[in-house]
């Protein structure tokens, strides 16, 4: 642990942790199956069994065994490019399912302020019942004070539905209602 080595920078970069990535990246046994050497063995290998054949037809009376066929096993890069896309297609799954969760769960809050809107919208274009000439005739025959008669059109305007309630009364009690509605039971009410 105290040696020094000599050159341990140029070594560190020469047999660093870099890994080449891509196709064309062989590991230890795709560089063994492919190496000019093995590929003489396998020629020699074939050359012996036409020997050991030729043995065997030739009559020779003792037994010749040939040679193990040993099925090749799938080299480890290929069996981790497996794995690497079997991850792949779980990531994939896994990011597809999160994004349903969120659009169903915008679609739900989506949809819960499109019915608060269209209930807002429907509140405030609720038709009057009669036209706007027609209340303001209706507010001058309640015999409404003249500087009132601005505000309490402009209040039932508003809510077209406190017109429909007025309407619905007797002649003699709109007046009243009316200073109700607009000002509030206990508020001082200012003379219509």
């Amino acid at each position: 642990m105290t040696k020094l080595v000599p050159n341990y920078d140029k070594l560190s970069i020469a047999c660093g942790d870099d890994r080449a990535t891509g196709e064309k990246v062989m590991n230890d046994e795709d560089i063994r199956e492919n190496h000019p050497l093995n590929r003489e063995s396998e020629s020699i290998e074939t050359s012996e069994q036409a020997t050991l054949e030729t043995l065997q037809e030739g009559g020779n009376d003792q037994d010749v065994t040939s040679p193990e066929v040993q099925i090749p096993q799938e080299p480890k890069a290929k069996r981790s490019k497996k794995a690497q896309d079997e991850a792949e297609i779980e990531g994939i799954k896994y990011a597809l399912l999160t994004i349903a969760d969120a659009f169903r769960e915008s679609t739900t809050s989506h949809d819960k302020y499109f019915k608060e809107s269209v209930a807002a919208y429907e509140r405030a274009n609720i038709k009057l019942p009669i036209s706007e000439a027609d209340v303001w005739k209706l507010l001058q025959e309640m015999q409404v004070e003249r500087h009132m008669l601005t505000p309490a059109y402009t209040y039932l305007l508003e809510y077209p539905e406190k017109v429909r309630a007025l309407l619905g009364l007797p002649k003699d009690m709109r007046k009243n209602y009316l200073v109700e509605l607009m000002f509030g039971q206990g508020r001082p009410s200012r003379n219509l």
